[in-house]
Order: C-alpha cells, then structure tokens, then sequence
C-alpha cells in the first residue's frame, strides 16, 4: 500500500538504518510493491524504462531490497498486441 512506501520513505536515513539493520540480523529483506490491480502502466503508455530507472532509484535511495512488482494490466495483455510484454523487464539489477 502507499501509506506504508510513504512511511517509509518519511523516516531519516539513520532510522531507515535501524530498521534494516534489526531485519537483516532476523534474515529478512524489505521490499517495496508497486502497481496492481488498478494500475496501467501500458496501457497508460507510461514510458517502461524511465518507470524501471525510477522505480529503482527508489528501492536504492530508502535503503530497500528490492521491488516485488505486481503487473497486472490487464487491457494491455488483452489486447494481444505484444504491448504489455515489450518493454517492461523486471529483472533489473539495483545493487
């Protein structure tokens, strides 16, 4: 949810670093989600790679993981047209 991205990304950097630090001794990464069900990235033509580079710079800037991105336009997979799997290659390297 966005309120809980919000949070986080209201929190210092020093705060940001305690939490992370309390998780990664547990063995457990944080991530971040992005779209759903009401999102149309595709079909909005939002431009995929500057989506991508935005999107991790993100994950990078809060001290994050990673990014569990949850695509589903739907209209644009419905289309048939190729659109919804052009362009958007989620294994993006953020390290």
């Amino acid at each position: 949810m966005v309120v809980e991205a919000e949070a986080w990304a209201s929190l210092t950097d020093a705060d940001r670093s305690t939490i992370k630090a309390k998780y990664k001794a547990a063995g457990i990464k944080l991530m971040v989600s992005a779209f759903g069900s009401t999102d149309v990235p595709t079909t909005s033509k939002a431009d995929p790679v500057a989506t991508a580079n935005t999107m991790a710079e993100w994950v990078k800037k809060h001290q994050l993981d990673g990014i569990d991105v949850d695509y589903e336009d739907l209209a644009a997979f419905n289309a048939g047209d190729g659109s919804a799997e052009a362009g958007f290659h989620f294994l993006i390297p953020i390290g």
